[in-house]
C-alpha cells in the first residue's frame, strides 16, 4: 500500500474515532496578549487600582470602591447592594462620534441578578445626548449606542441576563461597533446578537465622559458586581481577538476552529 494511502485512511480512521475533539484555551488578562501594544488600544484598566495601563485616563474612585479578588488577580469590587461606588473619568476615549469603530471589552462576575445597573457607561450629563452602556435592566443583558433621538445612529442588542451572566463565575463581554450601521454583541466570545443601527433625527453630541460601574448619567445604576480588566480600543476587534482574550478558542474534528 502507497504512503498516501495509508495515510489517507489513517486520519479517516481518527476522524471515525473522535468526530470532535475541542477545548477552550486558557482566557487571557489583555495585559498578556499582543494586544496589549495594539496601536488602536486607547485605554486599559487592570483594576488593580486606578490606574490607566495603557494611556493616561487616570480614574477617580467614587466612595472609596475597593479592589479584591477578580478574574485576574484584583479587579473593582462593588459590593452587594451597591448605592454609592463607581469609578469614573472625563475621558471620552473619543468614541462617541458616529463614524468612530470601537471595542469595549471587560469581565464581570454578578452579586446577584436582576438588578437595573451599568457595568460601563460612555456619554453626556444629559440624557438625551449620545450615549454607549454595557448595562442589565428588566432581565435583559445590553449593549447599546444610542440617544433620545438626537444621535446619528440608534440601536441595542438585547439578550437574556439569566442565561449569560453568573454570580458563580466572571463573564466576558465585548460590544463593537463598525463606525457606521452595526453593533455586535459578545459573550465568552460567542456573537450572542448584532443590531443594525437606525439613522436619528439630528446629529452626534460629543460624550463628556465614561464611569465603570454605573451609568455616567449622574452615576445612576450602580452595578452590584466585580469588575476587571475593561479595555477600550477605538477599532473593531475581530471575533479571533476577543476569543483569545475570552479563551473560547477551540479545536473541531481534524481541523482548528478560532
Amino acid at each position: 500500500m502507497k504512503l498516501f494511502e495509508t495515510i489517507t485512511i489513517l486520519i479517516i480512521g481518527l476522524s471515525l474515532l473522535f468526530p470532535v475533539i475541542s477545548f477552550a484555551t486558557p482566557s487571557k488578562e489583555l495585559y498578556n496578549t499582543d494586544l496589549f501594544s495594539d496601536a488602536n488600544l486607547v485605554s486599559y484598566y487592570r483594576l488593580e487600582d486606578v490606574a490607566d495601563s495603557k494611556g493616561t485616563n487616570t480614574l477617580t474612585n467614587v466612595s472609596s470602591t475597593p479592589f479584591s479578588a477578580a478574574k485576574f488577580n484584583l479587579g473593582a469590587d462593588f459590593g452587594a447592594n451597591n448605592i454609592y461606588k463607581y469609578l469614573t473619568t472625563t475621558s471620552t476615549f473619543s468614541i462617541g462620534a458616529t463614524s468612530t469603530s470601537f471595542t469595549v471589552s471587560l469581565w464581570v462576575k454578578m452579586y446577584s441578578l436582576g438588578q437595573v445597573s451599568t457595568m460601563f457607561s460612555n456619554g453626556n450629563n444629559t440624557i438625551a445626548k449620545t450615549y454607549i452602556n454595557i448595562r442589565v435592566d428588566s432581565g435583559n443583558l445590553i449593549f447599546e449606542r444610542t440617544a433620545q433621538a438626537n444621535d446619528a445612529s440608534n440601536g441595542s442588542v438585547s439578550v437574556s441576563e439569566s442565561t449569560y451572566l453568573s454570580t458563580a463565575n466572571s463573564v466576558h463581554l465585548a460590544g463593537t461597533y463598525n463606525g457606521s450601521d452595526n453593533l455586535s454583541f459578545y459573550v465568552n466570545g460567542n456573537l450572542v446578537g448584532s443590531k443594525t443601527l437606525v439613522a436619528g433625527n439630528g446629529t452626534d453630541n460629543v460624550s463628556e465622559g465614561s464611569a465603570i460601574g454605573a451609568n455616567f448619567i449622574a452615576g445612576a445604576g450602580k452595578q452590584s458586581s466585580i469588575i476587571d480588566d475593561v479595555s477600550i480600543f477605538s477599532r473593531v476587534l475581530t471575533v479571533a481577538e476577543i476569543r483569545s482574550i475570552s479563551g473560547a478558542s477551540k479545536i473541531r474534528g481534524m481541523g482548528i476552529t478560532r
